[in-house]
């Protein structure tokens, strides 16, 4: 209940901040993320994503409908989006732990949105993966959640990923 109430707004301060570090790392270059104030934000970022992904992972059966509905697409932009258009150091691992716990608790349900986060993550941190083991790891558990619980989502990915040229 209580995090219904303050959900938008932490939504709009990680979307703030966001913008924020973007226009850091673009004035100074990806030493920007470095600096002491642009961590501290980062960090609030992350704790936002840590609470939302507690928040699902210890959810009943009762509130995944309720989930699903006032959660999920609020969330889908400004994560989303930030995760694929900042660059990889500044990137949060905690976005893909927070959409592997979605997809365990919401399983088939998470299918229409399943476009826009292969979209948004797929691409972006397969070339990371080599030198970020938290999203290595993240991004395992992620495609794991995925292939368990929603294969369908990843399927369709694959195919609007691939055409019949390169596929």
């Amino acid at each position: 209940m209580q995090l219904s109430r303050i959900y938008l707004e932490m939504l709009q301060v990680f979307k703030l901040y966001s913008g924020f570090i973007s226009q850091k790392v673009q004035a100074e270059g990806p030493i920007a993320t470095k600096v002491v104030v642009v961590k501290r934000l980062r960090s609030v970022k992350k704790e936002i994503l840590r609470l939302i992904d507690t928040f699902v992972q210890s959810s009943t059966e009762n509130e995944h409908e309720m989930i699903l509905k006032n959660f999920v697409p609020p969330l889908m932009e400004p994560v989303l989006d930030d995760y694929k258009k900042i660059v990889p150091a500044a990137r949060d691992a905690e976005v893909l732990h927070l959409f592997a716990s979605l997809v365990e608790k919401l399983k088939h349900s998470m299918l229409p949105f399943m476009p826009k986060v292969f979209e948004s993550i797929f691409e972006s941190t397969l070339q990371m993966i080599a030198d970020f083991p938290d999203h290595r790891l993240g991004f395992f558990q992620m495609l794991r959640s995925i292939n368990q619980f929603c294969f369908p989502g990843a399927v369709l990915f694959i195919t609007s990923f691939c055409d019949s040229s390169t596929c």
